[in-house]
């Protein structure tokens, strides 16, 4: 069975809608809950901002693409939020953010990661994974780790959005 373009465009544009939702509400939440706590800054504070943003992470040996992209208005001394964006199966990082469209949404300065899969960038398992293995929870990690290196970073505001198997 296969979907109609449109049909695949409208599936995917309510999808994003939901997902801006989603993270507009758990945002609304986090800052009306959290807001008498202070930032968790990371280590890259104040420190100036990469020449060239983060374009790739090494984990289990294997590098990774990332498509990482600071805000204009990317202040080191003002820790920022940070949201890693996973694509699906069969889409690539490009694709994702294309379509999740999440910067143009951003009420505040944000930095976005968007990570790529294995293989060809599109799946996130490779031969020979065993179920459960826990190897993109250690890409998570990875990319955090990598980008509250190089930006400031809120640690107390990254969220993670997905699509389908992302």
């Amino acid at each position: 069975m296969s979907f109609p373009r449109d049909a695949a465009k409208a599936t995917a544009a309510s999808l994003s809608l939901t997902i801006l939702y989603l993270l507009a509400i758990s945002t609304t939440f986090a800052q009306s809950s959290l807001a008498s706590l202070p930032a968790a800054a990371s280590p890259g504070c104040h420190r100036p901002a990469p020449e060239r943003a983060p374009d790739s992470v090494a984990v289990g040996g294997v590098l990774r693409d990332l498509i990482t992209v600071a805000p204009p208005s990317y202040d080191p001394g003002q820790p920022h939020r940070l949201v890693v964006a996973f694509h699906g199966r069969t889409n690539s990082n490009a694709d994702v953010r294309r379509y999740f469209d999440l910067e143009r949404h951003a009420d505040e300065p944000t930095l976005f990661v968007y990570p790529s899969g294995r293989k060809d960038g599109t799946v996130w398992t490779a031969p020979g994974d065993k179920p459960g293995s826990l190897r993109d929870f250690a890409l998570f990690d990875a990319v955090v780790a990598v980008l509250t290196d190089a930006y400031c970073v809120d640690r107390g505001a990254v969220f993670v959005v997905g699509h389908s198997l992302g």
